[in-house]
């Protein structure tokens, strides 16, 4: 069931419709699903709430989310439905940044600037090195796909400096997990 969630909600991503209203319909469905299976609802209650569990459900909430969003990604790029103006202004401020370091792009206004004009993207230094390990618009797709995830780590540790319960932190991981302008 939760396939079926996955290949909707990519096939809705590679095709360019509406995100959210698949995704959100594919949870829906598969939240009824669990909530009329008698063996679902049996485990549910039987599994206590620990630090264990909820740290286990972030990082497999963490690898749904890079998946999920790597296989998306990519294999838009791959069948030429990736966005022309934003992910070229990507590559090409990577491509700059291997050879000579500075973020320049003549994408953002039509001539050669730096990127720091319009945005602060330090993060993109964090990504450089993968990048130049791996220089491919893939790489790029990737990594950003696994900062989007490692948001759940300060996610986990505010919830956790807060002391909010093991409940409200797994909620919380759950809705950053599938909120639709993270994932669309």
């Amino acid at each position: 069931m939760l396939g079926l969630v996955f290949v909707c909600s990519l096939a809705a991503i590679i095709r360019d419709s509406e995100v959210t209203m698949t995704f959100g319909f594919c949870v829906v469905v598969v939240l009824a699903y669990w909530y009329v299976s008698d063996e679902v609802t049996e485990v549910c209650r039987r599994i206590k709430m620990s630090m264990t569990v909820v740290k286990a459900a972030y990082i497999l909430m963490g690898i749904f989310v890079f998946a999920f969003l790597g296989l998306a990604t990519v294999l838009r790029y791959r069948i030429y439905l990736s966005q022309d103006y934003d992910f070229g202004l990507f590559a090409q401020t990577f491509e700059y940044m291997k050879d000579t370091g500075v973020q320049y792009t003549t994408v953002e206004r039509g001539h050669l600037m730096t990127h720091f004009k319009v945005h602060v993207s330090p993060i993109y230094y964090v990504m450089l090195p993968v990048y130049m390990l791996f220089p491919f618009a893939e790489t790029l797709q990737l990594t950003q796909a696994f900062l989007v995830a490692a948001g759940l780590i300060p996610l986990y540790l505010l919830c956790r400096h807060y002391r909010l319960s093991d409940k409200i932190t797994l909620a919380v991981g759950v809705c950053y997990s599938l909120y639709p302008a993270l994932l669309g």
